[in-house]
């Protein structure tokens, strides 16, 4: 029977300095440093996520009754009427005069405003088809 060691690691546990650590960094245990690994892991893990989601889905933030992000692969096209009715409908406290909704153009972000009532109809150019990757922004009522 071959006997393996359960720990092959240097351990820098429980005060222990870091070798190399000079007096002016703060000393890092080697559960400091799997936790930054772990935490670099997570982000690449969500830009990959993010960059899926950017690809078939729009998101919906502010004044709505049921913010989140909505595919808009399975109907199209997929409007701004669409995306309110799913999210069914706005909130009391909504501004539906100035509905926000940013979409990555030629490389940069463009940002383009519309006037909706609060059945949720697009005022004056008709409704605009939106897009993968589109982010729209229901503003609050100011007082």
């Amino acid at each position: 029977m071959k006997i393996i060691p359960l720990l092959s690691l240097p351990l820098a546990l429980a005060g222990c300095a870091t070798p190399g650590a000079s007096p002016n960094q703060p000393e890092q245990t080697w559960a400091d440093r799997e936790v930054m690994r772990n935490e670099a892991r997570i982000s690449r893990i969500e830009a990959h996520l993010f960059e899926q989601l950017q690809s078939t889905h729009v998101r919906l933030i502010g004044m709505v009754k049921s913010p989140g992000v909505f595919d808009v692969t399975k109907k199209r096209p997929f409007t701004l009427s669409d995306l309110i009715e799913a999210a069914y409908g706005f909130d009391r406290m909504a501004y539906v005069r100035k509905i926000l909704v940013t979409r990555k153009v030629d490389g940069e972000n463009k940002t383009y405003s519309f006037d909706m009532s609060k059945d949720g109809v697009v005022k004056g150019s008709g409704d605009v088809e939106l897009l993968p990757g589109d982010l729209v922004f229901v503003p609050e009522i100011m007082k």
